[in-house]
């Protein structure tokens, strides 16, 4: 089981720009503020809801999946990741 605190403790804003781009990083932020995301679990992978669409978080976290349209890290995976963070920094695990 992977050890979600400690993988996602360096994941910051550089790391998520480097994964896609600072408009897509600014288009998850703006979503978050909105609230609409749920993590729904976190074994191996971890699943987060992000509006209507689920985000796969995969470990490498460049091969999280989402199942939107889009063919690359799409602001859903940013959001998930974030959420992730932000579930693991609450919880301590």
């Amino acid at each position: 089981m992977n050890n979600w605190k400690t993988l996602l403790e360096n994941v910051d804003d550089d790391y998520l720009i480097g994964m896609s781009n600072k408009g897509i990083v600014k288009r998850a932020y703006k979503d978050k503020e909105e609230g609409n995301y749920q993590v729904l679990s976190m074994d191996e992978e971890a699943k987060v809801c992000v509006g209507s669409e689920t985000v796969t978080v995969c470990v490498p976290l460049g091969e999280s999946k989402c199942s939107c349209p889009s063919r690359s890290i799409c602001r859903h995976v940013i959001l998930g990741i974030m959420a992730l963070k932000e579930q693991t920094a609450k919880e301590g695990r």
